[in-house]
């Protein structure tokens, strides 16, 4: 896997830097070139940029990470690649997710530059008669001040006997453009792969975690394919820390692949979840592994078995110090500690 950047553009010269992450080593090398050839490889000594890893590399350019890993790895974003998706090296190389969109943005940047033209036309404008503008000078016309509000008096009056001055204001259509606006934005975040509500829209009313999963469905589901794409590339990455951190800085550690686990994307709420808890309880329709599992999901096997455990022991019975034993009761004897089932005859 390679990373490059220019580090120096001057119009016909160009420096580009390059990182090449190979299983074992990292190989860092300079070219010189033009905007179209990557060039010919120069010493890093040959610009700032690149000067400090002249040190750190071999005489290949290399640095050995001692390690049976890439340590670098690619997560699309979101696949497949519209663009490309008649060629199928590059079809699942991932997209942005404003892909295909853009002319739904566009839209909506049209209609907020007409909302805001609406806005400078709808200020308050006087029509007045030549009279009352101001003379600019000889051959410079006549003109006025847009901001101005107020006129002085002339002897000149109208037909109806006051001064011929006649106000306008354009309306503002906000309800048509905010409607237009959020008709808009909703085709652009469902193209994108999400649910409206997600963003905040159609209202802040109350709901269950069922009902905002219900209602962001499609939200759920793309975050459902990226935690997809990113699980592998996270399981890498932390492979590889862990045997760098083993092999050179000595820790001991055994690089395993760890198992990677999300967050729900909605927190559920407590007091709905002990009334759930309460009444499976009540109706003997739940375990304490399962309770315990409910409660706290983010727990693996081992964890929800030692907290099982602790309710079982907290909840053991205490002996009642005043209560008779059962050979005064009439009661049978009850089986002595570790005795399965009835005792033997």
């Amino acid at each position: 896997m390679t990373f490059w950047r220019v580090v120096e553009d001057d119009g016909q010269k160009v420096v580009r830097h390059l990182e090449r992450h190979e299983v074992g080593s990292i190989l860092h090398g300079l070219y010189e070139g033009d905007c179209d050839n990557l060039g010919t490889m120069v010493p890093l000594t040959e610009h700032e940029a690149t000067a400090h890893l002249a040190e750190a590399v071999d005489a290949e350019g290399a640095v050995e990470t001692r390690i049976p890993y890439l340590t670098a790895s690619y997560t699309p974003n979101i696949k497949p690649n519209r663009i490309w998706r008649n060629i199928p090296a590059a079809a699942y190389l991932g997209r942005s997710d404003i892909q295909g969109v853009e002319p739904m943005l566009d839209g909506l940047d049209e209609v907020y530059s007409s909302w805001r033209r609406d806005i400078r036309l709808a200020k308050a404008r006087l029509i007045v008669p030549n009279a009352y503008l101001q003379n600019m000078g000889r051959g410079q016309g006549a003109g006025f001040d847009l901001e101005q509000e107020l006129y002085e008096g002339i002897e000149s009056m109208s037909e109806e006997g006051g001064l011929d001055i006649h106000p306008q204001q354009f309306l503002i259509r906000h309800e048509e453009h905010k409607a237009t606006a959020a008709d808009w934005l909703e085709q652009a975040v469902r193209g994108a792969g999400y649910s409206v509500q997600t963003f905040g829209g159609e209202g802040d009313v109350a709901a269950t975690a069922t009902e905002v999963i219900a209602r962001q469905e499609r939200s759920y589901t793309t975050r459902a394919k990226k935690i997809g794409y990113n699980r592998r590339g996270v399981s890498d990455a932390l492979v590889a820390l862990l045997a760098i951190d083993a092999v050179v800085f000595g820790s001991g550690v055994t690089p395993d692949r760890p198992t990677l686990e999300w967050p729900d994307g909605v927190a559920t709420d407590p007091k709905a979840l002990a009334e759930t808890l309460n009444l499976l309880n009540q109706a003997e329709a739940v375990s304490t592994w399962i309770k315990v599992k409910l409660l706290h999901p983010d727990w693996d096997d081992p964890e929800v078995q030692e907290e099982v455990d602790r309710i079982k022991e907290a909840s053991q019975a205490v002996e009642d110090p005043f209560a008779l034993p059962p050979e005064m009761t009439g009661q049978d004897p009850e089986p002595s500690e570790g005795q399965d089932g009835p005792p033997e005859e």
